[in-house]
């Protein structure tokens, strides 16, 4: 059988254009995820992959979509799929900032989720000034 994957999609214009830290963007993941897992529980998958034999072997992949309208989008095309999953709002602020799915075996993940490109951390792709080009020494 296909291994179970939960599949995160995170808008990128969080970090971007919005200038939200990136644990604050790591955090809406996982509000998502513990959301779906608890509203899903009954699910023969949510359970498969949360029994206690799984419970060291998660497979999660995390994407990305650009902004909340694409967010909503995508939901509405996974609720025309039948795949379930939480489209998680942040709170007091009222934002719309992720979507994570039950675990699906990896074999049956729905186009549309297949074609959305991997999470990038945008810090991550400047690369950091040498220690030379630096007045802070480097860790030790």
């Amino acid at each position: 059988s296909s291994p179970l994957v939960q599949v995160i999609v995170l808008r990128s214009d969080l970090i971007n254009a919005l200038k939200w830290p990136v644990g604050a963007a790591m955090s809406q993941a996982v509000h998502a995820a513990t959301a779906c897992l608890f509203t899903f529980k009954d699910m023969e998958s949510v359970q498969a992959y949360m029994s206690p034999e799984n419970l060291n072997q998660k497979h999660i992949v995390t994407k990305e979509v650009k902004d909340e309208d694409s967010l909503k989008k995508l939901s509405e095309k996974l609720h025309g799929l039948d795949v379930p999953h939480y489209l998680w709002r942040e709170q007091p602020e009222d934002v719309i900032t992720c979507i994570a799915t039950i675990p699906i075996e990896k074999k049956n993940i729905p186009k549309p989720l297949k074609k959305l490109s991997l999470f990038k951390n945008p810090s991550a792709m400047t690369p950091p000034l040498s220690t030379a080009q630096s007045n802070e020494s480097p860790p030790k």
